[in-house]
């Protein structure tokens, strides 16, 4: 059965003999030692087949011995060759399309990230860990892969990976920091928020660095909680208080005056890419122009060959949605009416307990736009609390 099935792959033929007498040429084959197989008989003649290598030799053994044979039809892939010699350019199409959906369909194409941003420094810790684009599937290795992304990324507490298809899919969980608690124990001392000059020092504890008038600078020490014992040793506590200083503050809002309102015009302008790789080729471009103002939006579509095998490009359809602004002008003084309350709004929730001493508050324009800026003078507690983090032996 092997052997047929090898004379069929490298093609085979009948051969027929008119009038022949099938036990006669049974034995005359015999000392030859050339397989043959379907011999059948009638009152014309009979007919068997053999293998294309073979051929030549039989027709001569037969010749000498006298025997008249006749080549009938080819058989195998030769003949189906000869059939459709020309129609070779697209079984060929089809032999190369079926290797390279094969191609496609080992290699990993697409590295999808849930629970984190899927930027660069990210896609670069997972391929470093051994998991990327253009890889074969059967080089990835989930264990090994998971082992080195916590040992090389500690900022995650979990991953896992899974290939389907082309496309391997990313699981992360990153570390949530833990929050820092407030101890009322902890020493610290009271430090400067923004830059000032010193109006009142009240330091409840602790021994205060500056005194009325200095200039301090953003991080500069106010109140120490660090102090030293007549003997020379030095202890810890926690600052507390209060340090007054004047200082600056700006505050800057604008409204435009033309502000309008979104109003589709209901046209949707598209256009269609082919991504390979994450490069995109166009294939029909966008078909009008959507104008000055208009909304993107993508849809990206895999492509699969029977829904089983992803191929390594997808197609990126884009859609554009023109609109206008429709005008809903706001006058000046209303603007400035609007501004004031932003402005108000701005003292009360960031200045809170702190005494304006000065301000300049002056409208400008700025194109179709109005803007408020106000200079204001304050005095107000510029200290925050600080802790003490040793790292050396004091003294």
């Amino acid at each position: 059965m092997l052997s047929r099935i090898l004379s069929l792959a490298v093609g085979c033929r009948r051969i027929r003999i008119p009038g022949g007498d099938a036990g006669k040429i049974s034995a005359q084959l015999l000392g030859l030692n050339v397989p043959v197989w379907g011999m059948s008989g009638d009152e014309d003649g009979i007919s068997f087949f053999v293998s294309l290598p073979h051929e030549k030799k039989l027709i001569s053994f037969l010749k000498s011995h006298g025997t008249e044979p006749v080549r009938a039809q080819l058989f195998g892939l030769p003949r189906l060759a000869f059939l459709y010699r020309k129609r070779f350019g697209f079984f060929l199409g089809i032999v190369f399309f079926a290797l390279f959906v094969l191609f496609c369909s080992s290699r990993v194409w697409e590295v999808r990230v849930f629970g984190a941003e899927n930027g660069e420094v990210l896609r670069a810790k997972i391929a470093s860990a051994g998991l990327c684009e253009g890889m074969a599937v059967t080089e990835f290795d989930e264990e090994l892969f998971r082992t080195r992304f916590l040992a090389e990324n500690p900022d995650f507490t979990f991953v896992s990976a899974s290939v389907i298809g082309s496309t391997a899919l990313v699981r992360l969980n990153a570390r949530v920091p833990e929050p820092e608690i407030d101890d009322p124990d902890r020493p610290a001392n009271l430090v400067a928020v923004r830059e000032g000059v010193i109006v009142r020092c009240e330091a409840g504890r602790g021994i205060p660095l500056v005194a009325n008038g200095d200039c301090v600078a953003p991080g500069q020490i106010l109140v120490s909680g660090v102090s030293e014992t007549p003997s020379g040793a030095y202890t810890l506590h926690r600052s507390e208080g209060r340090v007054l200083a004047r200082t600056k503050r700006r505050f800057e809002t604008k409204i435009s005056l033309g502000e309008g309102q979104k109003r589709f015009t209901g046209e949707i302008i598209k256009r269609v890419s082919l991504t390979i790789l994450g490069k995109n080729i166009n294939i029909f471009d966008f078909s009008g122009n959507p104008g000055e103002f208009y909304d993107t939006i993508e849809e990206k579509k895999e492509l699969s060959v029977f829904g089983v095998f992803r191929l390594p490009f997808s197609l990126l359809i884009e859609s554009r949605l023109p609109y206008r602004l429709d005008a809903s002008p706001v006058d000046e003084e209303t603007a400035r009416k609007l501004l004031w309350d932003r402005y108000h709004a701005f003292v009360s929730e960031s200045l809170g307990d702190a005494q304006i001493i000065s301000s300049e508050v002056t409208f400008e324009r700025e194109g179709d736009a109005i803007k408020l800026v106000a200079d204001l003078g304050v005095i107000e507690n510029i200290a925050v609390v600080s802790e003490i983090k040793i790292t050396d032996p004091i003294g």
